[in-house]
């Protein structure tokens, strides 16, 4: 649990410091959140992200897709990661191995 509260203190960190800086953040995000998760669906990075997202988006009032693309050893989600459109809506979890 508190790595959850970890987590969800820096992403509103993240948002805060967004605010602060002024117009180059204001409009932000202003479409949905593609999170990409490299393992299956159930396990610990799965309930992680979406425990997280589903605090995050009360802060943020946009929705946070979770998506799972395992295999690889999660090389299969950065990949997908790495050629998502770079706007800042899409981000990835992966292991610390990495």
């Amino acid at each position: 649990m508190k790595l959850v509260k970890l987590l969800v203190f820096f992403f509103m960190a993240a948002a805060v410091l967004g605010l602060s800086m002024g117009d180059a953040f204001a409009k932000y995000p202003n479409k949905r959140i593609r999170w990409i998760i490299g393992f299956g669906t159930g396990g610990a990075s799965d309930f992680l992200a979406r425990t997280v997202a589903k605090e995050v988006e009360k802060t943020i009032k946009k929705k946070i897709v979770v998506e799972n693309r395992r295999g690889a050893s999660g090389i299969i989600a950065a990949g997908v990661a790495a050629r998502a459109k770079p706007d800042g809506h899409t981000i990835v979890l992966v292991s610390t191995s990495y």
